[in-house]
Order: C-alpha cells, then sequence, then structure tokens
C-alpha cells in the first residue's frame, strides 16, 4: 500500500525553507546593469567619453557635498569606468542645473512626464503560457531606462503566481507575508489604515503597498497565491444590491455597498489607482490569465490594453474568447458606468518562430484583429527562458547568453517601448 502524502510535514518543511534562517534562502545580491561612459555620454549633453571623463572630475567633488566625504562616483572595472542608473541620474540632474548649456542630445533624453494622471497599461490574457509576466517585466523596465529619461514606472503584479517580486528586488522577503493590492481591495487591511494612517487609503497604499526596485524609478507591489480568493469576492459585490449592503452587518460589505453590482467594476480604479495616478507616468498592471469580474475591474481602469497572443492555435482561439467577452465588458461599462471607452489596445503576437505552423497562425492573428495587431513581435528565444529561469530581465542577465540573441531581444522591447511612448503621445498625453 503507498504512503499517503503527509502535507503537514510538507507545509512545515517548505515554512522552514523560505524563512531567512535557512542556507538555502539567502539574500540574492540582485543588482541592475551599470553603464560604461559610451552609454551615458550624449544624455549628459557630451560628446564624447573623453568629455564625460573630465566632467566626472567635476562632479565627484560636488556629490561628495551633497552625499558625504565617502561617496565616489562610479566604478573602475577591468579599466572602464561604470555608473550605475542612480548615478547616471544625480548625473544628469547636476549638470542641467551647473549649466544652461547643457543640452541632451538626444530627442528623448529628458525627463518625461504624462500629464493627466499615468498611463494605465493593462497586460493580460485568459490563457497562462502566453508570455504575459516576460511582457510586463521587461516592458517596464524598458521604459524606466528608456533614454535615460526617467519615466516613473509602476509595476503592479495581480496574478497570484507571485513572480515578479523576484525580478525586482534583493531583498530576502517572505511573499506569503507580503501586503498585496488585492488583499487591500478585499478590504483586509480595515483596521490598520484606521489605526496606523488614520484611515487614509493613500497613506497605506504608499507605505505599505508599493516597494521600491533596484531600479530607482521603477517601483512595483506584489501578489501572493492569498490573491487566488480576490476573484470570489469581486463576484460576491457584483451580485449584491447596495440596499443589500447597506442594510448588512457584514462591515466589509458595508465599507463597499458603493461598489457593488456594476459599480464594482470601479472598484481598482477608484480605491487604488486614483490614489496615486499622480506619482507614476506609467503604470503597468499584469493581471490573472482569467477573464473574470476581477480582471474587469483592472481593465476597467485602463488606457491601453496589451494582449500577449503567441501563434498558436489554441492560444489564438483564447485570445480570440478572451476579446470578445472583454467587447461586451466596456460596451456594459459605457451603458451603466459612462466609461469612455478604452484608448488603445494592442495584439502583441508572442513566441513566434519561423515555422510554417507559426507563419500562418500569424496570418490568421492579422486577420481577426487587423490595425490592432502590433508590428512588434516577441520572438521564441532561448534568452528569455534563460532570464526567466534566474529572475532577470533582458537588459541584465547574469545567465551568459550569446551577444548577438540578447541584443535582438533588448530591441524587441526597446520597439515595444517606444510603441507606448508612441501611444500616449498619440493620446496627447506627454507633458
Amino acid at each position: 500500500m503507498t504512503n499517503k502524502v503527509d502535507f503537514g510535514a510538507v507545509v512545515k518543511k517548505t515554512t522552514e525553507f523560505t524563512n531567512g534562517d535557512n542556507p538555502y534562502f539567502e539574500d540574492v545580491n540582485k543588482e541592475f546593469k551599470s553603464f560604461d561612459r559610451s552609454e551615458i555620454c550624449e544624455a549628459i549633453g557630451l560628446s564624447s567619453s573623453k568629455a564625460l571623463g573630465k566632467r566626472h572630475q567635476e562632479l565627484e567633488p560636488l556629490l561628495k557635498e551633497v552625499h558625504g566625504s565617502d561617496f565616489t562616483l562610479g566604478t573602475l572595472d577591468g579599466g572602464k569606468w561604470r555608473y550605475s542608473l542612480a548615478e547616471v541620474y544625480m548625473m544628469i540632474d547636476l549638470c542641467t542645473k551647473l549649466s544652461s548649456s547643457t543640452k541632451m542630445a538626444s530627442p528623448m533624453a529628458k525627463i518625461l512626464r504624462v500629464k493627466g494622471g499615468a498611463w494605465v497599461l493593462v497586460v493580460g490574457n485568459q490563457k497562462g503560457g502566453v508570455g504575459k509576466t516576460t511582457c510586463a517585466i521587461n516592458l517596464a523596465t524598458g521604459l524606466a531606462i528608456k533614454d535615460f529619461a526617467q519615466l516613473r514606472i509602476l509595476l503592479v503584479d495581480f496574478d497570484p503566481q507571485g513572480s515578479l517580486q523576484k525580478f525586482l528586488d534583493s531583498r530576502n522577503i517572505s511573499i506569503m507575508g507580503e501586503k498585496t493590492v488585492s488583499q487591500y481591495l478585499s478590504q483586509n487591511y480595515l483596521e490598520e489604515i484606521e489605526e496606523n494612517y488614520n484611515s487614509s487609503e493613500k497613506d497605506f497604499i504608499k507605505n505599505e503597498l508599493i516597494r521600491p526596485s533596484i531600479i530607482p524609478n521603477l517601483d512595483y507591489c506584489s501578489a501572493t497565491t492569498n490573491d487566488t480568493i480576490f476573484a470570489d469576492f469581486m463576484s460576491k459585490l457584483f451580485n449584491t444590491s447596495f440596499e443589500d449592503a447597506e442594510e448588512s452587518n457584514d462591515r466589509v460589505l458595508n465599507s463597499l455597498k458603493d461598489y457593488t453590482g456594476t459599480n464594482s467594476y470601479k472598484l481598482f480604479q477608484e480605491k487604488f489607482i486614483d490614489h496615486i495616478k499622480d506619482d507614476y507616468d506609467i503604470i503597468i498592471v499584469d493581471i490573472a490569465p482569467h477573464n473574470n469580474n476581477a480582471v474587469h475591474s483592472v481593465c476597467y481602469s485602463a488606457d491601453h490594453l496589451l494582449i500577449p497572443a503567441p501563434t498558436k492555435q489554441l492560444d489564438l482561439d483564447s485570445t480570440i474568447l478572451f476579446t470578445d467577452k472583454l467587447n461586451e465588458i466596456f460596451e456594459e461599462f459605457k451603458d451603466y458606468l459612462g466609461h469612455p471607452g478604452l484608448s488603445k489596445m494592442d495584439i502583441l503576437r508572442t513566441i513566434t518562430n519561423r515555422s510554417p505552423e507559426s507563419n500562418q497562425l500569424s496570418i490568421k492573428v492579422k486577420l481577426a484583429y487587423g490595425t490592432h495587431v502590433m508590428d512588434n513581435t516577441i520572438r521564441e528565444s532561448r534568452t528569455y527562458n534563460k532570464t526567466s529561469r534566474d529572475y532577470e530581465t533582458v537588459y541584465s542577465p547574469s545567465t551568459k547568453i550569446e551577444h548577438s540573441d540578447l541584443e535582438q531581444v533588448r530591441r524587441e522591447f526597446e520597439d515595444l517601448s517606444n510603441n507606448v511612448i508612441e501611444s500616449i503621445i498619440d493620446e496627447n498625453r506627454m507633458a
């Protein structure tokens, strides 16, 4: 007779494994890439690495006055000076202040801001395994470092798999102990908000939900497997009337009486996005692979919907079901809530290759979605597999990767970042 699995023992062992005392679960020294002088001289308004070397000598004493005598600018590595992203921003800022003649050589090498509140970009598909998280993390990183323009990016993990944190944070964090947006929207922190934040949801969000990443201008919010219950919570709100919620003895339901029925679609927008939209330029939300009320609430807040669609028949069928349902939902948004409509929807072909099947399905995607299909594609590549395995972005992999392949996948996300910026400009939202 086969022994039954002792789940209690498994839980105990995994809990021990994920605490800080376990030698196999140590802080990971995760660092973002550094930049050499040739990569940053134009952004500082200089024509050459040699000119930047002279400027370095002028800037370091000034930065020591601000950051202390122990501050050193840059690191000499193998005979080359390299700078962290934070140091690049320091130099740009100081050069701009020191001299009115310091001009950015690149058209985009200036601080960019989005007006009218953050541009909300939702990345999603109802099917898993379509490259959704790969797109979200690499797009967020690409936009954060784009032309050193210092766009303020927030990446929100709304997928209960909760993997984005591992790409962005070097701290040893017990992911199950993290506070999440889903749990906050479910009113699980009501008492803490009242007692510690004087009932200020905005202060709670900024202090408890939003975390800094290894990239200075990229923050993130975590998700955990506990967030799977949020879908049921949203379904309950949708199926509850205002009158029933108002008369209910359930404190949570009573506190959300204004978000019952179709008004539940506004929950993510009004209880989360509206509190922080002026603090960021672009908010990217990686949603769960579902097509339910929880997903629809996030989509209600979207300016831009990006749908990764692999060129495989099953994936295309699922994508069509997803977008057909979203079309119905946005009609509901308009009819019942006065929603202005979605500014932009893009279909991004992912996991493409040169096989006849992939080429044929790529044509089918074009026929199905017409002008919504982006010229950009994210091809099938070992680079994505290797970087995802090590929780690295394509911009800063620790894994040894063939240079030509790495450069190509970076170009794919640089093109995608440019497309997002163009979308914001087209909507007259770039300040």
